[in-house]
């Protein structure tokens, strides 16, 4: 396998991670996605043997089988080539530090993740599309999808302003006006070479350094509550079961809604 570095110095821009809280929880939706494109494949080679993966396809060779395959698997294979170009239109925009052309491909890369090969939720396209209507620079689910973050290329100017009121939004979008929902913001400085770990909790509470919860169904810290009469100690990466807790001085209340969310709500 052949490789090329491409220099990434995006000054006057911050990289930030945004979680949507949602957990990857997965069965056989790669391979189906996998199958997809080899099934497109087989029928582009039998007029191009040529061709052994999308990567030596184009759209005119996927147009040609159009009407031989299934909605689905155009879609997914749609996706694919126009990834394929996406990725050699933002290795020459880096050569030429033309950041605005980066952040449209993110983008496109978001939006064809979400409609063409669906590996998007609507928390995650929540948090796109709320970035394009900011004015950030770029946006687009990171990973393998079905949950996880966001990766924002967010102007500095704009990068405090657009936290805040992402933060606010999420949580009135999907937690309800007031409530807190656990969340992991990572803002990294690659170019400089540093970065830092930030976490969001709801508004007005003061014991953050105590207990908060930031994943989701996910403890980070150590902490004691009570639950039907019964103290319970919850330690990081457990999951906490649905119902209502009680810290064990009774400065909280923590309703879990649901094993993928977390609401808090004031005493």
């Amino acid at each position: 396998m052949e490789y090329k570095y491409f220099p990434f110095k995006p000054e006057g821009y911050k990289l930030t991670l945004i979680n949507s809280c949602v957990k990857h929880s997965l069965g056989t939706e790669y391979n189906e996605r996998r199958e997809s494109c080899e099934r497109v494949v087989e029928l582009i080679a039998k007029n191009h043997p040529e061709v052994l993966s999308l990567r030596d396809a184009d759209m005119a060779m996927l147009q040609e089988i159009e009407g031989d395959i299934d909605v689905t698997d155009f879609k997914r294979a749609k996706y694919v080539l126009e990834e394929k170009e996406r990725v050699l239109a933002v290795c020459d925009a880096l050569e030429k530090g033309d950041y605005n052309t980066v952040g449209e491909k993110m983008f496109s890369t978001h939006w064809g993740l979400s409609r063409d090969y669906t590996v998007s939720c609507e928390e995650l396209d929540f948090l796109a599309e709320f970035a394009q209507s900011f004015g950030v620079t770029g946006s687009r689910v990171m990973g393998g999808g079905f949950g996880g973050c966001t990766i924002n290329l967010i102007p500095e100017a704009l990068h405090d302003e657009f936290i805040a009121k992402a933060k606010d939004a999420f949580k009135e979008k999907f937690c309800g006006i007031g409530a807190g929902i656990g969340s992991d913001l990572r803002t990294d400085h690659l170019a400089g070479g540093t970065a830092y770990y930030q976490n969001l909790t709801g508004r007005g509470f003061g014991f953050c350094n105590k207990f908060f919860c930031c994943r989701i169904g996910l403890c980070r810290n150590i902490a004691k509550l009570i639950h039907n009469q019964s103290p319970r100690f919850i330690k990081c990466g457990q999951i906490i079961s649905p119902g209502i807790y009680y810290s064990s001085n009774c400065v909280f209340r923590l309703v879990v809604c649901n094993k993928m969310r977390i609401c808090f709500t004031p005493i």
